[in-house]
Order: structure tokens, then sequence, then C-alpha cells
């Protein structure tokens, strides 16, 4: 059995996977490629990863109700010209989710920045899907150590549309909607982690603040 994984908010999102323990550390064995199972702690909260590959370093953000797996496909090819870090968000994963923790997308870029100090990472690659995308953002306005950054189907943080659609999953159809179609997902992990910033005039503002609700 693994690790216990501390969570009080029913949200944690498990993938299973296969792991062999070599030198203290698991390891994912794929071929002629290795993933390295590892974790890292940021303000006394777990947050699991996995490595491979060797270069430059190239961050990976998954999307909202993902995880690090959701990399499996691609991390075996960007392994071979990079040092790839696919991370579970707190909330996803491995990763510790208390109930009091902030899984805001400033809050989650904050904890990201907080992770390449600890990794003492420089000049790092960014690749965020969706809701990692929007996260990729706001980490690169929080930290020079981001050097480039690539985009899939991105979420717009300052989005009205993407508001209300927030509001509706939220609400008691949307929560109907959301345990009968991702069930045991349910509507609080959807809006603690999808908590909308405010629109400033200043589009590129280091520290954008999270929407009051």
């Amino acid at each position: 059995m693994g690790p216990a994984i501390r969570s009080c908010r029913g949200d944690n999102i498990l993938l299973g996977v296969f792991l062999s323990v070599r030198n203290g550390k698991a390891v994912v064995p794929r071929g002629a490629m290795q993933i390295e199972k590892l974790t890292a702690e940021i303000a006394g909260d777990r947050i699991s990863y996995f490595r491979a590959g060797a270069g430059p370093p190239l961050l990976l953000l998954h999307g909202l109700l993902g995880g690090s797996f959701c990399w499996r496909r691609n991390m075996e090819a960007l392994s071979q010209c990079h040092t790839v870090f696919a991370v579970n968000l707190p909330g996803h994963g491995e990763s510790d989710a208390p109930c009091h923790l902030d899984c805001s997308m400033p809050a989650q870029a904050g904890r990201v920045s907080a992770l390449l100090e600890e990794l003492k990472l420089q000049e790092v690659d960014v690749v965020g899907c969706s809701w990692g995308g929007a996260i990729a953002m706001f980490l690169a306005a929080q930290s020079a150590k981001v050097r480039s950054l690539v985009l899939a189907a991105p979420v717009n943080p300052w989005s009205n549309f993407g508001a209300g659609r927030i509001r509706f999953l939220i609400g008691r159809m949307g929560t109907a909607f959301l345990r009968t179609g991702w069930s045991p997902c349910h509507a609080s992990p959807i809006s603690r982690h999808r908590s909308q910033p405010r629109k400033s005039g200043a589009a590129s503002s280091s520290s954008p603040e999270p929407a009051a609700t």
C-alpha cells in the first residue's frame, strides 16, 4: 500500500501506477526510460511529481481534475532532450490537499514557484494545458525563472463566460450533473480550483487577486 494522502476535501484524483523501488526511490520503468516518482514539501504540504530524462528543465502542468498521469504519452519523447517534471498540483494525484489550502489559480502558481525554488531550477520551460495553462500564465508573471511558455487550450482566468459556467457547476443542478457524470468528483474542487481573478487595467500585473465570491 502506498503512503497516505492527506486530504479532507474528498477531491483528490488518483491513478494507480506500478512502481519498483531502487535505492529508496520509486521508479516507473518505460522501456529505456525511467520515471522517478518524487515528493517535495512546500509550506508544510507535500507535492508529488514525476521526473524523467536529462537536459534543460521542462515543467508540465495538468488541467483541472487531471494529474501528472495526463502526460504519460508525452514524457518519453520530451525526456529525450529535457529533464521533465510532471507535477501533481494540490488536490490532484498524491499531493496533499488539506481543507484549508487555497487552491485558486494564483495560489497554485505561487506554490509551483516555490517548488522551482526548492528544486533549484533555473530558466524553466513550462507547458500548461487548460487550467494548468492559466496557472502557467500566473507563474510566468510571478517568477523570473520561467524562460518560455507553451499553452495548450489554456483557461482564460478573466473570462466572464467561464465564471458563469463555474456558478452553474457549484449550484444545485451543476452539482447533480457532476455527481452523475464525474463521480466521485463534486462541485467543491471546481469552485476551489477555478477561483477567478478580478479584472484589472494592468493585464500584466504580477499579483492578480482572486475574485470575491
